[in-house]
């Protein structure tokens, strides 16, 4: 691993060994407040527009991690002063003391869509409603989260205002 060198010093070295290098500082690097998110900070500031537009009652992250965005999507709330945050991943044993401290995270631990029903009750009729789906990133498993997630998705404020 290169360390301290900045990309136009690596102008002469393949996309290929660069891209590399991006991903892992990406993937071993990111966090949030100290605790490892696993995202891409361009990804990352999506949300906050998003966020910031639609201003949701509640944001469900499907799989979690350690918990660094999950973390993160709550103080965006915190600034907002509106939402809660629902993690849920198939085993939270490594979800940081930060993350489960947070007043506006609710963590259940399960399948997603096993857990449906659950984050029904949960959200208790809201419509205004982000889901994120950053689970085991499997072809099946994405479409069947999507799928069973779908109907609480208000499509028409994301793409028509």
């Amino acid at each position: 691993m290169i360390q301290g060198i900045y990309l136009e010093n690596l102008l002469e070295r393949k996309l290929q060994e660069i891209l590399a290098l991006i991903q892992q500082r990406i993937m071993q690097k990111t966090t949030w407040m100290g605790v490892p998110a696993f995202k891409n900070p361009y990804d990352f500031w999506v949300y906050q527009e998003i966020i910031y537009q639609q201003k949701p009652d509640f944001i469900i992250e499907i799989g979690n991690a350690i918990g660094g965005t999950l973390l993160a999507l709550a103080y965006l709330c915190d600034i907002i002063g509106k939402g809660q945050v629902i993690g849920i991943d198939i085993n939270h044993q490594r979800i940081h003391e930060k993350v489960k401290k947070h007043p506006r995270i609710v963590l259940l631990e399960g399948d997603a869509c096993e857990m449906f029903e659950r984050v029904k009750e949960i959200i208790n009729g809201s419509s205004n409603i982000l889901v994120i789906e950053d689970s085991s990133h499997t072809y099946e498993n994405t479409l069947k989260v999507l799928r069973t997630y779908f109907c609480l998705i208000p499509f028409w404020g994301l793409f028509y205002s």
